[in-house]
């Protein structure tokens, strides 16, 4: 748990999209905190801990779309808690119809919505593989893609979005990868060693319901994006897996050491080589974050980084100088400024498309800014105010947008 948790807090993967605040981040932390209250109350048998935890995968519901997935992932766990636990519906009937209640309590307000906009459930079927544009009439042969690309971006080509990775090297940096496929081997033998012994013996064993989980979850919660025949490998619709794709990595990690453990006396040097192992994942990632990834154009260009750059610039102009931003036409673009400029009633928002609605009262105390080069609306804004000169500005990644003044 230890190393999983190390290895979870230097992901590049990881600390990319927390920082990036995106909804589908929720997923992991839901997805962890449900299972861990789930687990811990087939352990302990207490009602709280399955209200506690069915509560958070309830909420699971106003999170990310791939979430959807998640309820098929405890409908089939059923079948495996029958197998490793005796008695297992006889003893946990009234726990499994608790954990249901407070998932549904937690998830009704988007129950409700949906009912109210039934729209809103209906699938992307333009992205899907079964979609004909996509499949091209060989949905097989688009489904073995989709689902290479999406094992791949793990160890070898990543996700090509310089917003989710940095492309083109995979989401795990070379010794997590090697330890996560370790791990995902030694899961796979470890449940189909523990399934012919349940075959043969019929003895019921907890390691089957262990290692059955997390194959499913890997699966399971890979399907949002091997299941979509558009942008893979795409790391944020598979999103679902990382926390298990860390643990996968601890399972190899620990196989390894307790390997080492067993083989050579002195465990001391053990103990340094895997400290020193730790410690070059950690320096990497955190090298490839902050210093690599992070001064590339492609990022600021990414994350538009000229709206920011923009909105600190209209930070340093005059208060009552008219300021009238000329967005494009994508609706959200606009708010990294006008969140921390709402109560600034100089400041102005207009799409490309409503130029003539301007008529600025003194066009030599106005400022026009563009977030983008558009020569028809910066011609248009010239013509009009033939006094006023257009300007580029430029700053650190590439960032550039322009203004028209006096």
């Amino acid at each position: 748990a230890l190393i999983a948790a190390f290895l979870y807090a230097f992901s590049f993967w990881a600390i990319n999209f927390s920082r990036i605040s995106f909804r589908a981040n929720m997923l992991p932390c839901i997805l962890v905190f449900s299972f861990y209250f789930l687990f811990r109350g087939l352990r302990t048998k207490k009602w709280i801990d399955f209200s506690i935890g069915g509560f958070i995968f309830g909420l699971g519901m106003h999170s990310y779309i791939a979430w959807r997935i998640a309820p098929l992932l405890l409908i089939l766990m059923v079948f495996f808690f029958i197998l490793s636990r005796k008695n297992f519906l006889m003893i946990y009937w009234k726990h499994i119809i608790t954990f249901i209640l407070f998932s549904a309590i937690a998830a009704s307000p988007m129950f409700w919505t949906f009912y109210q906009h039934p729209e809103y459930l209906e699938a992307r079927d333009s992205v899907s593989i079964f979609s004909p544009q996509i499949n091209q009439g060989e949905p097989v042969k688009t489904f073995l893609k989709s689902l290479f690309l999406s094992l791949q971006k793990y160890n070898f080509i990543g996700d090509m979005n310089w917003r989710h990775n940095f492309p083109p090297y995979p989401l795990l940096d070379q010794l997590t990868g090697l330890l996560f496929i370790l791990g995902l081997i030694i899961s796979f033998r470890r449940f189909i060693k523990k399934i012919c012994i349940y075959a043969k013996q019929k003895t019921n064993d907890l390691d089957l319901e262990r290692y059955s989980f997390l194959i499913l979850w890997f699966f399971l919660m890979l399907a949002p994006e091997f299941m979509t025949g558009e942008g893979n490998p795409h790391a944020l619709r598979s999103i679902g897996t990382l926390p298990v794709v860390i643990i996968f990595s601890a399972i190899g990690f620990e196989y390894l050491f307790e390997k080492a453990r067993r083989k050579f006396p002195d465990n001391r040097n053990i103990f340094r080589i895997s400290m020193a192992i730790l410690l070059c994942i950690a320096v990497f990632n955190t090298l490839k974050y902050h210093i690599f990834w992070a001064n590339k154009e492609k990022v600021g260009y990414s994350f538009n980084k000229n709206v920011t750059d923009m909105y600190r610039f209209i930070e340093t102009l005059p208060k009552e100088q008219d300021k009238y931003v000329i967005t494009t036409h994508n609706t959200l673009i606009k708010l990294p400024i006008f969140i921390f400029t709402s109560k600034d009633d100089s400041i102005h928002y207009f799409y490309p498309n409503e130029l003539d609605k301007i008529n600025t009262p003194d066009p030599e105390n106005s400022i026009f800014l563009f977030m983008e080069k558009n020569e028809e609306a910066m011609n248009y804004i010239q013509k009009k105010y033939p006094q006023l000169v257009l300007e580029e500005k430029n700053y650190p990644l590439g960032s550039k947008f322009y203004i028209i003044k006096k």
